[in-house]
């Protein structure tokens, strides 16, 4: 017969020695955020150690020391050590060229982190040390619309007194600011954030990131053109083949008596990719319209392939159950812009007409990218 010790080893896979079995513990480390890496040091990694992604032995998830200050590559954390019997972390330390599970990018969580000789404040940012296997102060203290500043990857939850070198714990943000994970959007950081991107061969710093929303346009009784969005895309953002994507509801009014045109164009640098008419009848309610549009490089920094999909209804009133049914249609077309200098975009529209009986409300613009690709 087969003993339940038995049966739970064929399930679980193989103990570690540790009283744990390996396949579960690395399920949980993974659900914790934690990832594999390889011991890229000639020495053991302890509880609290920060090093960075690295390839010296050709693998691409290697654990290495920094002693850059604020480095901006993804920065890495050696777990608390934590008893075998919670089935949550593999208790051994990471002997050299060994694998191990350590916190990284996208591990937002709480861990004790080593910290060089410096004093280190509650709510301070924490950013690697130029000394190897530590963190240090990154200057600035989290506050209410207080963006971390670059290079940072940490919250300091504890102090330590400076003088001699310590540990404190600290929240982990996933990411460096301006690294893997992004910068964390405020009031007070910019609209596009920064992030390492990998080109084929290594990881590049480029602009990316989400657009914040723009607020609602309205106009009424003019047929001048009017901006509904202007966004400055910096200079090889977008890579060979990368992207971006701009999408807005619009609601036209027309109770005129007769049918007006409305006209929105799609600009990049000095080309007007799209300007696409459309005739709007009369009618008490809004005839409502959905643009979407993505401008992609097409294997080169100075060649474009744009796509505009229109959908409109009938005229529709507000209603949580009666709808309208919807029709969309194609537009295609190509540009010739050097996205390799800092462009801008924009999306404008202009009615047919002036009338006090016609007007237009452009909501939900958004603005998704730039996405790099190389």
């Amino acid at each position: 017969m087969t003993s339940d010790a038995t049966f739970a080893l064929g399930v679980l896979g193989e103990s570690d020695g540790t009283n744990m079995w390996r396949v579960r513990g690395d399920y949980i480390n993974r659900a914790m955020g934690m990832i594999p890496v390889v011991n890229g040091e000639a020495t053991s990694l302890t509880t609290g150690e920060v090093g960075v992604y690295s390839n010296v032995l050709g693998n691409a998830n290697e654990f290495k020391y920094t002693t850059t200050a604020g480095d901006l590559r993804p920065v890495l954390v050696v777990p608390h050590a934590i008893t075998a019997t919670t089935l949550v972390a593999d208790t051994k330390t990471i002997l050299t060229g060994e694998t191990g599970f350590v916190y990284g990018p996208g591990s937002k969580t709480v861990a004790l982190v080593n910290c060089d000789t410096g004093a280190i404040a509650v709510g301070s940012y924490l950013k690697t040390s130029s000394t190897a296997g530590k963190a240090t102060s990154a200057g600035a203290t989290a506050a209410a619309g207080t963006p971390p500043p670059v290079g940072a990857f940490a919250i300091a939850t504890s102090a330590k007194n400076p003088g001699s070198a310590g540990t404190v714990s600290a929240i982990l943000l996933g990411g460096t600011a301006t690294g893997v994970g992004g910068k964390a959007y405020s009031s007070a950081s910019p609209a596009f954030s920064q992030g390492y991107v990998w080109d084929g061969s290594q990881f590049g710093l480029k602009e990316m990131g989400f657009h914040v929303p723009q607020a609602k346009v309205t106009a009424s009784n003019t047929n001048s053109l009017t901006d509904l969005i202007s966004q400055s895309i910096a200079a090889s953002t977008m890579g060979a083949n990368g992207r971006y994507r701009i999408e807005f509801w619009l609601d036209v009014t027309n109770n005129t008596g007769g049918a007006v045109n409305h006209t929105v164009n799609v600009k990049l640098g000095a080309t007007t990719i799209f300007a696409v008419t459309t005739n709007t009848g009369s009618n008490a309610s809004p005839i409502r319209y959905r643009y979407q549009i993505e401008v992609v490089n097409n294997n080169s920094e100075s060649v474009q392939e744009a796509r505009m999909i229109v959908h409109n209804t009938a005229a529709l009133a507000n209603s949580q159950t009666t709808g309208a049914s919807a029709g969309a249609t194609l537009f295609a077309n190509t540009a010739s812009e050097n996205t390799a200098t800092t462009l801008t975009t924009e999306v404008e529209v202009q009615m047919g007409t002036a009338s006090a009986n016609m007007s237009f409300v452009a909501h939900g613009i958004t603005m998704i990218g730039p996405i790099y690709k190389a």
